[in-house]
């Protein structure tokens, strides 16, 4: 394979080229790719599938791009004189591994792979395409197989490619952004740590997390959006997000609406035809004012989509790396309260195929929990499908079914009368739990408790919460031998794949713990044996464990001039987000197993992802 042009990545390909690493792609089900089912002609021959999938990969750079390897340095996309794009069976496709890093991963799939089909599906990885450029693509090998008059205009760019967007993303469009950059990071900060509607204990001791998936689609409804879009001066995604910000604000109780959506920066003029990854994510954050009228509403979430999207110009890692620079000291993470997707690239032709319709809510269960409440709203014309998924512990099936409900009947509201009061439709939807908005007290006292009470040593355990304190979240605990260094590393790690678990800023360890239940004077009456506040005690060394001595000469080796505290989490240390797959490297080839990527995005210190660390045998 001969390589004709290499350059940087685009920054929605940087998440996608760290997640085709194996450390994810080895759990069935987790690679990131996206399929399109195309509507071929009865009896199309497989030869003919395969030239106009050719004919799409030699006109666009993404379809003939392959990556360097994660763990050498910065990573590199190189792209081909040519590619043939495989046409393949089922069951070739099954026994064929497409990573991006010896080919690209672009395939088409057919039932059998010789003479004629009449069903086929266009494959790619998401390092490669947004689901913009595959709708696009997967038009264009359409229409070469049946030209026929009256389909939908095609259009697209064949000389602005991924590589030319991410020279265009870190020069000057990153420039002009750094205002709006440093207004979203402020932002980040002041978004609420426990915004996430959850109450129970998430980590499930002793069982497994599951995740409730509800799905509705409802025929009919498109027209009614898009006529009230129109009214209001909006697009039909404002709409959707406007009317997800309601049901947000009302399952927290009231108050603003935080949710991360989809971007995919369309609306600048030299991406609007593009075919590659351009999406990214951003935050925001959309005031729900019951005083309002939807009509109000719509076009404010309009405005801030629109500013929005000005701000994403950043890397999913480096605004991860921000975030936790900034909550590392104070023992927060930064949470993604919500994800509202919005797939407005299906809704641009009708959707014809055989698929079931109904406007009743559908839900399962499902093994593996998520950290997030997920809207997909999805326009197949004339109908809208809308799909949530939620942690067990935000919404059980039941009431994840009844806000599905509530959305859809919501969204009927907004299309027969914009001028609706918010306050009126904030009504129809009853907040989580007990009513008030979900807080640091309620959230993380409880589960902190259990956790330091399950840790070595430790015989019982208190915490108690006042953000408005010099410590804000104290730890008292009984027991002997209880090594506080170790249980901070311990919760560390644990509050980094835990949006609801805050680290203590302070730890009293007494002789013996007061009667059951007892007030914080009761604990700070008893007896003290030993005392560790994080910001001024912890220090730990290389020369305490060779472990950590391994880590912190792999972290110099990729950030050289950069010396290494491992006190300090991988983002406060200096650490860079695509360097993290070569830390994970060279771990390996030190002779050490047990991190994981996520370690060091978290707020965990080096020396606590170093405790993880254990001799591989025989190195």
């Amino acid at each position: 394979m001969r390589i004709v042009r290499t350059g940087p990545l685009t920054w929605g390909q940087q998440l996608f080229w760290f997640y085709n690493h194996t450390w994810w792609t080895d759990h069935p089900g987790s690679r990131p790719e996206m399929t399109w089912q195309l509507a071929v002609p009865d009896g199309t021959r497989v030869a003919d599938l395969g030239a106009a999938a050719a004919a799409c990969a030699e006109r666009f750079e993404a379809l003939r791009t392959v990556y360097t390897e994660p763990g050498a340095g910065r990573p590199e996309q190189c792209v081909l004189s040519s590619y043939d794009v495989p046409v393949l069976s089922r069951a070739e496709a099954e026994r064929t591994d497409f990573g991006i890093l010896d080919r690209p991963a672009v395939r088409v799939v057919v039932p059998r792979s010789r003479g004629r089909t009449d069903a086929a599906e266009l494959t790619v990885n998401c390092a490669d395409l947004d689901g913009f450029s595959l709708a696009t693509v997967a038009r264009l090998i359409e229409a070469r197989l049946d030209p026929a008059p009256g389909g939908p205009a095609i259009r697209y760019d064949d000389q602005f490619h991924n590589i030319d967007w991410a020279h265009l993303e870190t020069g000057r469009l990153r420039g002009r952004s750094e205002r709006g950059m440093r207004w979203a990071e402020e932002f980040r900060r002041a978004v609420p740590r426990n915004v996430l509607l959850g109450r129970g204990d998430r980590e499930r001791i002793g069982g497994t997390r599951q995740r409730s998936a509800a799905m509705v689609q409802v025929v009919d409804l498109l027209p009614a959006l898009t006529s009230v879009a129109e009214r209001c001066g909006v697009t039909v995604a404002a709409v959707v997000h406007a009317t997800a910000a309601i049901v947000l604000s009302g399952l927290a109780g009231g108050g603003d609406a935080h949710f991360h959506t989809a971007v995919a920066n369309r609306w600048r003029r030299e991406t609007r035809h593009m075919v590659g990854r351009v999406a990214t994510a951003t935050v925001c954050r959309v005031p729900v004012d019951p005083a309002h009228t939807a009509r109000q509403l719509c076009r404010d979430t309009q405005g801030i989509l629109l500013r929005a999207y000005q701000h994403s110009q950043r890397d999913f890692g480096a605004c991860r790396m921000n975030g936790v620079r900034a909550d590392a000291e104070f023992g927060g993470t930064l949470v993604v309260p919500a994800m509202i997707e919005y797939f407005g690239y299906l809704g641009e032709q009708a959707d014809d195929r055989p698929r079931v319709l109904f406007d009743d809510a559908r839900v399962e269960v499902r093994d593996g929990g998520i950290d997030e409440l997920r809207f997909e709203v999805a326009p197949l014309w004339p109908g809208l499908r809308i799909d949530l998924v939620a942690d067990t512990a935000v919404l059980p099936p039941g009431p994840a079914v009844d806000t599905l409900h509530r959305m859809v009947g919501l969204l009927r509201a907004v299309a027969e009368d914009p001028d609706r009061p918010v306050a009126d439709l904030l009504r129809g939807v009853p907040p989580i739990g007990t009513g008030d908005r979900p807080g640091p007290p309620v959230a993380d006292a409880a589960q902190l408790g259990r956790r330091i009470a399950a840790h070595d040593g430790v015989d019982r355990a208190a915490v108690f919460v006042d953000d408005a304190g010099p410590s804000p979240v104290r730890a008292h605990l009984s027991g002997t031998g209880v090594d506080l260094t170790a249980l901070h590393e311990d919760l560390m790690l644990a509050a980094a794949g835990n949006p609801l678990l805050r680290v203590p800023t302070s730890y009293r360890l007494v002789r013996s713990a007061p009667d059951r239940p007892a007030s914080e004077a009761a604990w700070r009456g008893c007896e003290a044996t030993g005392r560790f506040r994080p910001r001024e005690d912890y220090r730990r060394t290389a020369a305490d464990d060779e472990r950590i001595a391994a880590l912190v000469a792999v972290f110099q080796r990729w950030h050289p001039g950069v010396r290494c505290d491992p006190s300090r989490c991988y983002a406060q240390a200096g650490g860079e987000y695509l360097l993290i797959p070569s830390m994970m490297v060279g771990l390996r080839t030190a002779g050490y197993a047990g991190a994981q990527p996520a370690d060091f995005i978290g707020l965990a210190s080096l020396a606590a992802v170093a405790r993880k660390l254990s001799r591989i045998p025989g190195c």
